[in-house]
């Protein structure tokens, strides 16, 4: 696991996106990209898949919906077929002011008028007896958690089932990152490491094979569907 959550997960050619497309600002969107996903995994406490094998094939898919919490399952092969490990975070982590409500402005500054001073005062003793904002509130203030459910251990034959739906889907030929960054369904990010290599792939609008490697990886988890809406 790195050190802190602004050591990235990926490597170089990856998170730093040289040349993914002309397009400077597409760039940058897909640096954003794996940054953040670098925050949900460190706030998963996972383990860097992309620098060290570890002897036997490995899968993870991290689904960040955006009115659902993350979730993260996780493959590992097993010479009697793998076991698929399920986690949950209780929230989003801090990330681009969503989890987080900022202070408002203080009545006290001095360069307020005196009818500014007195409308300040009035919303935040509006907001001081809203409950709903209260549960906003106490929601954001409170810690990670990483949530994990019961480890399933998974036959040859669904094993082989993933991995075929992966190669339908042309998964190590997918570009890690395409510019769909501002699409609101959520985050897809699939990983594998193998004997042959790692390769990530990271969506907010995953293709038909994409989603069909995640929707049957998932269905084989404790993990309902509605975790992913």
């Amino acid at each position: 696991m790195p050190r802190d959550s602004a050591t990235s997960y990926f490597p170089a050619r990856v998170s730093g996106g040289a040349g993914w497309f002309a397009d400077a600002a597409a760039n940058r969107q897909c640096r954003r990209e794996y940054r953040a996903v670098s925050r949900y995994l460190f706030a998963f406490g996972a383990p860097v898949l992309s620098n060290y094998y570890q002897g036997q094939p490995s899968y993870r898919l991290l689904w960040r919906g955006r009115y659902s919490r993350p979730l993260l399952l996780t493959l590992r092969r097993t010479p009697d077929g793998g076991v698929l490990q399920t986690q949950f975070l209780n929230k989003h982590p801090q990330q681009f002011g969503v989890t987080t409500l900022p202070p408002g402005p203080n009545p006290d500054h001095p360069h307020l008028t005196p009818d500014e001073r007195k409308r300040l005062l009035q919303e935040q003793q509006l907001l001081a007896t809203n409950d709903e904002y209260l549960a906003t509130a106490a929601r954001a203030r409170a810690p990670v958690v990483v949530v994990n459910a019961e480890l399933v251990a998974l036959n040859t034959a669904q094993v082989r089932q993933f991995t075929t739906l992966l190669d339908q889907a042309g998964f190590w030929q997918l570009p890690a990152c395409v510019a769909d960054t501002g699409a609101a369904e959520g985050g897809w990010t699939l990983e594998a490491a193998t004997a042959g290599g790692y390769y990530v792939v990271s969506r907010h609008r995953p293709g038909s094979g994409l989603r069909r490697c995640g929707e049957y990886l998932r269905s084989l988890s404790p993990a309902r569907m509605d975790e992913l809406l």
